[in-house]
């Protein structure tokens, strides 16, 4: 059996979308054999490449126009479609990998599957507000995405706030199966957690864009920066909004109470979690966090470490910790909100052992990788069994 997978993603990445993408592949290789990925690529990256019965894809060319290197990334997709073995079930991860797919003939007696983690017509507008001056190219990119979401067998996502989304937007429930991120085997495994070698420091971890709610966050700090020799560690996932985080910093005086790192790999990340004495997930109101929904997976990979978080009292953070219980929920936006809980923390290390300790055995319980597996086949199964 061949199987396809494409994401419109660089391969690999600091980000979690890769990491994401990588066991994706595995475990499709795991249970059928022959797996193709095809992502996105640069600079040095092999365009080809073959590790076990995966076979690597790299989409290599660049364009300074998003949409336009979308469009060339489809072109690729067809042309490796027709080169391609039968293909027996197809994955992809958006619609600028679902269209080519969907059009190709190849495709016809494949089982196609369409991950939906999020929409570009709500991502792009996030990225680009200017876009919101172009309601055509919105509604054009809306059909796409309800294209996909009509011709494909099956759906998955990864909250019950995606899933709501997808109804609202006439997807038949039935078709769609909620798997939420995991932790992974590389990073969970790298050591028993250990609440009593905790460090004074507060980690956030991800990137920096306005909706991961950067703002919010150093105003907090900034209110206990001064209580004790407290350091806020930032560990970014790429550049892209850097320049005005760090203007932020000095604005606020933070320079001596911060450490910042771009590029960690994930077990790095881990790494830091298992010794930060809590992580901040401080999500802010908006499209993105809201009506399409995610499933931060710096919430799962924080408790898993046995390291609390306070995030965001948003839907998509409190279907996975339980306030007071496993981790603490604020106020989004709210930057006195969040500077409170964060002195609670800093002062009550007992709570932080007692929130942690929770944290990890849910996880373990709930959010293994062993789980997420066993759902991730059960849903092709599911898929399977409605085509025929």
């Amino acid at each position: 059996m061949t199987t396809l997978f494409s994401a419109f993603d660089l391969f690999p990445s600091s980000k979690g979308a890769s990491t994401h993408i990588a066991h994706t592949v595995k475990a499709m290789e795991k249970k059928f054999g022959k797996t193709i990925l095809i992502s996105l690529g640069y600079g040095d990256m092999p365009g080809y490449q073959k590790e076990g019965d995966i076979i690597i894809r790299r989409f290599l060319d660049t364009h300074p126009n998003l949409l336009e290197r979308a469009d060339y990334f489809g072109d690729f997709v067809y042309r490796l479609m027709t080169n391609s073995d039968d293909l027996q079930i197809i994955h992809f991860r958006d619609i600028w990998s679902g269209i080519p797919i969907l059009a190709h003939p190849g495709s016809k007696n494949s089982l196609i599957v369409y991950e939906v983690n999020g929409f570009p017509s709500i991502e792009l507008v996030c990225h680009y507000p200017r876009l919101m001056k172009n309601p055509g190219l919105i509604n054009r990119i809306k059909e796409m995405e309800d294209f996909c979401l009509k011709s494909a067998h099956g759906i998955i996502t990864v909250s019950q706030v995606n899933k709501r989304c997808l109804m609202a937007r006439g997807v038949d429930p039935e078709k769609i199966v909620v798997i939420p991120n995991t932790v992974y085997p590389q990073t969970s495994e790298i050591s028993p957690y250990n609440n009593d070698k905790k460090e004074d420091f507060i980690l956030y971890a991800g990137t920096l864009a306005p909706w991961q709610g950067l703002p919010v966050l150093l105003k907090a700090f900034s209110m206990i920066a001064d209580k004790g020799n407290l350091c806020l560690y930032l560990a970014c996932s790429t550049r892209k909004h850097l320049r005005p985080v760090r203007k932020m910093i000095r604005k606020l005086g933070l320079e001596q109470n911060m450490e910042l790192d771009i590029g960690l790999s994930r077990k790095e990340v881990y790494k830091l979690y298992r010794k930060s004495l809590f992580s901040v997930a401080p999500l802010t109101r908006c499209a993105r966090n809201e009506i399409q929904g995610c499933s931060p997976l710096k919430i799962i990979e924080s408790m898993s470490a046995g390291t609390p978080v306070i995030a965001s009292g948003l839907p998509v953070c409190s279907e996975i910790i339980e306030h007071e219980k496993d981790g603490i929920l604020v106020t989004p936006d709210s930057a006195r909100s969040l500077a409170l809980a964060m002195e609670r923390l800093v002062n009550d290390k007992n709570l932080v052992k007692k929130l942690g300790r929770q944290a990890a055995e849910k996880i373990k319980r709930s959010y293994s990788h062993k789980t997420w597996e066993t759902r991730l086949y059960e849903a092709y199964d599911i898929f399977g069994d409605r085509l025929t």
